[in-house]
């Protein structure tokens, strides 16, 4: 497996967000860039809240929700990065041992990524029309973008 080089990652924090549930979410460059994009900004106006009509002050967007996601998987990552490096150890391969710091930032990239853009397809109503994608057509799509 041909991993990719992921040392910027971590560097270069540049914006710190102040989330009402989620405090200080720092934003890399990156992720900056992704959350100034059409398609993430549009999250702003997609309530995250099921039950408003008993709240209705209450406002809490799928933008704010997946920032939110972003920083308790940051947090989650960093919490058992330890914990992950030693059980990798366990497991004497060539992948593991050799490149045990990149593979750890594969890891942490790639679950960043995925809780910032987890909601970014979403429509209205969310979840309910989902059924009605071919999902093997849309791994297909997504095997030949990155492969």
């Amino acid at each position: 497996m041909k991993m990719k080089n992921f040392d910027g990652i971590v560097a270069n924090k540049k914006k710190i967000i102040y989330d009402l549930i989620h405090g200080y979410i720092e934003i890399d460059k990156d992720v900056e860039e992704i959350i100034n994009s059409e398609s993430f900004q549009r999250l702003k106006h997609i309530s995250q809240l099921t039950a408003q009509h008993l709240f209705p002050s209450a406002n809490h967007t799928r933008f704010e929700h997946s920032l939110g996601v972003m920083k308790l998987a940051i947090d989650t990552y960093r919490q058992i990065e330890g914990e992950l490096k030693e059980w990798l150890n366990k497991y004497p391969t060539a992948l593991y041992q050799e490149k045990q710091e990149e593979y750890s930032k594969f890891l942490f990239f790639h679950l960043k990524y995925a809780a910032l853009l987890h909601d970014i397809g979403h429509g209205p109503l969310s979840h309910v029309g989902e059924y009605l994608y071919d999902k093997n057509e849309i791994l297909e799509k997504i095997k030949r973008l990155l492969f």
